[in-house]
């Protein structure tokens, strides 16, 4: 079987998706559910999505337009869980 399998989080939901194809869905699907059921994760994984993380906020604090729309958020949401940023500080990461 050949597949894709990836995840992205928005400020108001985190998706774990597979593309396959149709004939491979039952698969998919049990795979899905297996790694959302069962996640086991070693250090080393963790700290190697730990870095990718703290990049990716790196990215976002370069970015004009990124930092625009977080304080947007923070302004017009203020209070409320979607005023944080999707990535959080980095000293939570």
């Amino acid at each position: 079987m050949g597949a894709h399998l990836n995840a992205y989080s928005t400020r108001e939901h985190t998706a774990y998706y597979i593309k396959a194809l149709s004939k491979d869905l039952p698969k998919a699907v049990e795979l899905l559910a297996d790694i959302v059921q069962n996640c086991s994760l070693e250090d080393s994984q963790i700290e190697k999505e730990r870095d990718v993380v703290l990049q990716e906020l790196q990215e976002n604090d370069a970015s004009l337009r990124d930092v625009v729309f977080d304080y947007l958020h923070a302004t017009a949401f203020q209070g409320t869980p979607l005023a944080q940023a999707v990535e959080g500080p980095s000293e939570n990461v």
